[in-house]
C-alpha cells in the first residue's frame, strides 16, 4: 500500500529526472523549518555524480521544473538544496478522499508480507506478584504486536510464564513452613508477595534454611508427588491473577509457554552440549565458556543438578521456530537480561541453530519514591497502581459530568485510566527509565494519554453537530497555512508505524499523536470550522474528521480505547 508522502516523493523524483539528475526516495526529506518547503532534495549526492557545484545543480534543477506544476505551487533554490512547496488543495483532496477511503487501514503499510514473527512478552514469574515494571515489557508487547500486524507480519503473541526456578522454591518453602493450609481469599497478589518476602527475610537469617530450599526445588524437579500437587494448585492462584490483570489491560496472548514444561528436554540438551563438547562441567555445574566472544561464562545447569532459565530457554528457542514455522522471534525483557540473551542466542549460534532472534531491551520504571524492587517488600503493583488511579479518575470524571449515571461514569473512569496508565508506559523509547506520577499521567493538559482521548472527544462533539457535505471543487478551495500543516502532519503517520515496526519503538507512534493532537489544537484555536461559510466547513469538516481518524488508528496502534464523550 504507497503511502500519499510516497507518492508525493515519486512525484518529486520524477521532476528531478527531468532535470538530468537521479534521485531515490530516500533522497527526498521533510525539511525542519516550514519556511524551507514541505519536501527538500539534497544535492549533494547528485554533485558527486555529475561532479558539479551542488549549489549550481540546485540551481539548473529549480530552474528547469519550474514551469508545467501540477502538484507543486513552486520550487525553490535554497543553496545545494531544491525545496518543494506543495499545493495546499491538491494535497488536501489526496489525504481527505484517502483517509475517508482507507479509513482505519490508513497507516497500514506491507513491509512484513509474508513474513511470520513471534514476539514473547510479560512472562511473569508464578509465585510473585504483578508490579508496575511488568506493566511496561506487557504494554510494549501489546503495543509491537499490533504495530507488526499493521505492517503486514504474521504475528503470534506469546507469553512465558517462569513458574519453577528458585523463586518458586522459596516461596514453596516458606508456605509449608509458615502458612501450610492457608488460601489467599481475595487479594492473591498480595498474598503471593507476603510469602515470598518472608522466605527472603527468614533465609537471609538462617544459613540453614538455604538447604532447605534446595530440597525443595530438587523434590519439585524430581516429581515428589506433595511438592507437585502443592505447586499445582498455588501456581494455578497466580495464573488467574495475571489473567484478571490481562483482561483489565485488554491483553491477549496466542501462545502460552512454561518453564516447567521445558524441564526434560532442556537436561536432555545439556548433555548433548556436553557430548559435543560445546559445554562443560566446572566445579560441579555445567557451563558455555563465551570468554573468547567476551561473553563470560555462561551458566546452564547448577551444581546441584537443578535447572537454570538457561536450561529451558536452550530447547524453548528451537521449539519456537520448528513447530511455529516463524522466521524470526523477539524477546520483550528488560535490559538487565541483555548479557543473558547474548550469551543465548551465542550459545544457539554455537549449537548451529542460526535462527533470526532479537532481544527487545526496555528500561526499569518507577515511582517518584524509588526504583521496583520484589526484594524490598513495598512493591508498587500494578494492581495498587491502576486502582489509585481509577480512583481519581472516577472523581474528576464524576466532578465535571454530575448528571452523568454511574454506569458512564465508571466506563469513562477506566477508559481514561487505562489511557493514562498505557500511555506513561509507551510514549519514552524503551531505552529511557520511567517515572511514573499519577497525577501528572491523569492530566488533560500536556503529553499524556487522557489529552489525546480528549482531543479525539473535542473532534467529536464538532461533528455530532453537523457531518461535512460534498465538496465540489477542489480547485476553489484554499486553504490556510495552518491547514496545510495539518494535513502534511496527517499525512506522516504511515512512515511514523513503518518506523516504529523497524525499530520495535512503539514511542513513535505515541510521540507522532502527541504531535499531531498539538497541531490540530493550534488549529482549533485559530480557525473557525462551524462558523465558516461554504465550500470551507465542509472542508474544515472533512479535516478534523480526518486527524480524528489518524488519532484513533494510532491509539489502536498503542492498545488505548478512545472516548466518544468527555
Amino acid at each position: 500500500m504507497e503511502t500519499i508522502q510516497t507518492k508525493i516523493k515519486k512525484e518529486i523524483i520524477n521532476l528531478i529526472k527531468k532535470a538530468g539528475i537521479v534521485a531515490e526516495i530516500e533522497d527526498i526529506a521533510v525539511p525542519p523549518q516550514e519556511e524551507m518547503g514541505d519536501f527538500s532534495f539534497a544535492c549533494f549526492k547528485a554533485a558527486k555524480q555529475v561532479k558539479k557545484d551542488p549549489v549550481k545543480i540546485a540551481q539548473d534543477i529549480a530552474e528547469k521544473i519550474k514551469a508545467g506544476l501540477d502538484f507543486f505551487e513552486k520550487v525553490e533554490a535554497a543553496g545545494p538544496y531544491v525545496n518543494f512547496f506543495v499545493k495546499a488543495n491538491a494535497v488536501a483532496k489526496l489525504a481527505v478522499e484517502t483517509i475517508a477511503r482507507e479509513k482505519e487501514k490508513f497507516g497500514q503499510n506491507e513491509i512484513g508480507a509474508k513474513k511470520k514473527i513471534m514476539v514473547e512478552f510479560s512472562q511473569p514469574n508464578t509465585h510473585k506478584e504483578f508490579h508496575i515494571g511488568h506493566s511496561r515489557g506487557t504494554l510494549l508487547g501489546q503495543s509491537l504486536v499490533n504495530i507488526l500486524q499493521a505492517s503486514g507480519y504474521k504475528v503470534i503473541s506469546a507469553n512465558y510464564f517462569n513458574d519453577t526456578g528458585a523463586h518458586v522454591a522459596k516461596w514453596l518453602w516458606a508456605y509449608t513452613k509458615f502458612h501450610e493450609g492457608e488460601e489467599p481469599k481475595k487479594n492473591v497478589g498480595a498474598f503471593m508477595n507476603q510469602v515470598y518476602q518472608e522466605a527472603n527475610v527468614k533465609i537471609a537469617e538462617n544459613e540453614e534454611y538455604k538447604k532447605e530450599v534446595s530440597e525443595i526445588k530438587q523434590k519439585l524437579e524430581q516429581g515428589d508427588k506433595e511438592i507437585l500437587k502443592l505447586w499445582k494448585k498455588t501456581r494455578q492462584w497466580s495464573i488467574d491473577q495475571f489473567e484478571k490483570i490481562y483482561n483489565t489491560l485488554n491483553i491477549d496472548f496466542d501462545v502460552y509457554f512454561y518453564e516447567s514444561d521445558e524441564e526434560e528436554a532442556g537436561k536432555k540438551l545439556v548433555n548433548e552440549l556436553l557430548e559435543k563438547g560445546i559445554a562443560r562441567k566446572s566445579e560441579g555445574a555445567v557451563i558455555v565458556d563465551l570468554e573468547k566472544y567476551d561473553l563470560g561464562v555462561f551458566l546452564i545447569l547448577k551444581s546441584d543438578g537443578t535447572s537454570l532459565y538457561s536450561t529451558h530457554d536452550l530447547p524453548l528457542a528451537e521449539k519456537k521456530f520448528k513447530k511455529y514455522k516463524i522466521d524470526k522471534s523477539l524477546y520483550v525483557v528488560d535490559v538487565r537480561q541483555t548479557m543473558y540473551f547474548k550469551q543465548l542466542f551465542k550459545t544457539l549460534e554455537l549449537m548451529g541453530f542460526d535462527e533470526s532472534m532479537r532481544h527487545i531491551d526496555y528500561e526499569f520504571v518507577s515511582t517518584p519514591e524509588g526504583v521496583i524492587s520484589s526484594r524490598r517488600g513495598e512493591v508498587p503493583t500494578f494492581m495498587n497502581l491502576y486502582n489509585y488511579v481509577l480512583e481519581m479518575a472516577g472523581a474528576s470524571t464524576k466532578e465535571r459530568h454530575p448528571d452523568w449515571p454511574e454506569n458512564k461514569i465508571s466506563t469513562a473512569a477506566e477508559k481514561i485510566t487505562l489511557s493514562a496508565i498505557k500511555y506513561e508506559m509507551l510514549k519514552s523509547s524503551r531505552g529511557r527509565e520511567i517515572i511514573i506520577d499519577p497525577k501528572k499521567a491523569l492530566s488533560f493538559e500536556g503529553f499524556t494519554g487522557p489529552y489525546l482521548l480528549y482531543t479525539v472527544a473535542r473532534i467529536n462533539s464538532i461533528i455530532k453537530k453537523e457531518r461535512p457535505g460534498k465538496i465540489k471543487n477542489w480547485d476553489t478551495l484554499n486553504p490556510a497555512l495552518l491547514e496545510k500543516q495539518l494535513i502534511l502532519q496527517m499525512l506522516e503517520f504511515p512512515e511514523a508505524v513503518v518506523e516504529a515496526a523497524g525499530s520495535s519503538q512503539p514511542s513513535v507512534v505515541a510521540q507522532y499523536l502527541f504531535e499531531l493532537a498539538q497541531k490540530f489544537a493550534e488549529f482549533y484555536h485559530e480557525i473557525h470550522v462551524l462558523k465558516a461559510e461554504e465550500p470551507l466547513r465542509s472542508w474544515r469538516l472533512s479535516l478534523i474528521c480526518s486527524v480524528k481518524q489518524v488519532l484513533e488508528n494510532g491509539l489502536n496502534l498503542l492498545g488505548i480505547d478512545y472516548l466518544e464523550e468527555m
